[in-house]
């Protein structure tokens, strides 16, 4: 049977812990959004949060924006909007 010093074990475990903490770091970033919009969908999904939530944010005063073609349906909030009616953030970039 094989066995490890103490010393191999902790620096094997520790490379081990470096290379997951690495993957994780990368895989939890979120990808810049180019437009700086999100959808309504997403804004549900990302926040946990229900169609009555988001009118109920609407009433309160989070803008909406939506295409000006009349067949769409698309919905859309400015990111820093939702951070400014969260509290968030002031604003000000």
């Amino acid at each position: 049977m094989f066995s490890l010093s103490r010393e191999s074990e902790h620096d094997l475990t520790h490379g081990i812990l470096e290379v997951v903490e690495k993957y994780l770091e990368a895989h939890e970033k979120v990808p810049p959004r180019l437009t700086k919009l999100i959808n309504r969908v997403e804004l549900k999904e990302e926040l946990k949060i229900s169609d009555n939530t988001l009118n109920k944010w609407e009433s309160q005063g989070l803008r909406r924006y939506q295409p000006p073609d009349d067949g769409s349906r698309m919905i859309y909030y400015l990111v820093t909007d939702i951070w400014k009616f969260l509290g968030v953030c002031d604003g000000k970039d």
